[in-house]
């Protein structure tokens, strides 16, 4: 499917703040299921912004206002194709045992961020069924079907900071949650999972939020996407924007700002299918990289972004706040 997707965040202030350092992840990847066509992002007040790759190819941008501001606004679009994956849960027969071993999947076995180590997971994994599988396949089956059986979606349960103890304890969440007690259980099993952060299509719905799923590790297939807030694999309605081992890792915004002022947040994507004739070359996973110098004039690719804060989570000092917006995604 080819997609057209805007993104816009508007930021209001209390009172002028300064010295906005922020960082965005709102451009997607390019990968072996969908292809980055086209992508152009602008911020107001002008600021000029730099693209670079973190550690696992996510596409960042960064930049910085100076001077006072009362408010922010981000303006993203992007236009990505889709295809569709054709894996079978029952045809994943590869083992468990073994994959702990491969010093690459280190990173993804562990504990990291919000996906903390709790006792309760080996009561949760026996509930579900999930200590008697031994199959690769089986434990995503099992974890995608059933983390709705020990959470409930209730947006406002949780922040974005709450870990898997946190989700737990409330015992509800939205989906950044849901991934994340995913991953916990998946990985207490031995399966290297990732959190991904993006969008999901949903037919007959103009505004969407950003979405939240996971990847695991399949020996011979690759990563496999699996989505346990809505039980399902991920499929050609899903757009990748960043992945990591946790969403401390790919916040979509993140930065400090100078000032004692409240923030309030709007954040609206707007995300439509278009005309498959529209597709003049046949999709390739090696060649269709995205070429940003070929999307935009160059005055527009000097791109401009900002952060978007859901409410300050910590404080460097007597006045300058961090902040980073958390996933919700109304079922």
């Amino acid at each position: 499917m080819l997609f057209s997707i805007s993104h816009h965040t508007k930021l209001h202030y209390s009172e002028p703040i300064s010295e906005s350092v922020m960082q965005v992840r709102v451009m997607p990847r390019t990968d072996d299921r969908q292809v980055l066509r086209q992508f152009v992002i602008k911020v107001t007040p002008d600021a000029k912004a730099c693209h670079h790759t973190d550690w696992l190819g996510n596409n960042v941008h960064q930049f910085s206002i100076l001077n006072s501001h009362p408010k922010i606004v981000i303006a993203s679009h992007c236009i990505v194709e889709t295809r569709p994956t054709r894996e079978s849960l029952a045809e994943l027969v590869a083992p468990l045992e073994g994959l702990i071993r491969d010093h690459r999947s280190r990173d993804f076995l562990q504990c990291h961020g919000q996906v903390n180590d709790d006792p309760t997971l080996a009561v949760l994994a026996a509930k579900i069924g999930l200590h008697k599988v031994s199959r690769v396949g089986e434990a995503i089956d099992i974890v995608t079907r059933c983390t709705r059986e020990l959470i409930v979606y209730r947006a406002g349960a949780t922040r974005s900071s709450s870990t898997v103890s946190d989700i737990l304890q409330a015992g509800a969440g939205v989906c950044q949650d849901f991934t994340h007690l995913s991953l916990a259980l998946l990985r207490r099993v031995g399966l290297p999972c990732r959190y991904v952060s993006g969008y999901l299509y949903k037919p007959g719905v103009p505004e969407l939020q950003t979405h939240a799923w996971g990847e695991a590790f399949v020996p011979g297939v690759g990563w496999l996407a699996f989505d346990p807030t809505h039980a399902q694999l991920a499929n050609e309605a899903y757009v990748t924007v960043a992945l990591g081992r946790s969403f401390a890792d790919v916040p979509p915004n993140r930065g400090v700002f100078r000032g004692e002022a409240k923030e309030s947040l709007e954040v609206s994507v707007a995300m439509k299918p278009i005309d498959a004739r529209a597709r003049l070359t046949p999709y390739s996973a090696t060649t269709d990289r995205p070429n940003v110098a070929s999307m935009a004039p160059i005055s527009q690719l000097r791109s401009r972004v900002v952060s978007s804060s859901e409410q300050p989570m910590a404080r460097t000092n007597s006045n300058v706040r961090v902040a980073q917006q958390q996933h919700q995604l109304p079922q």
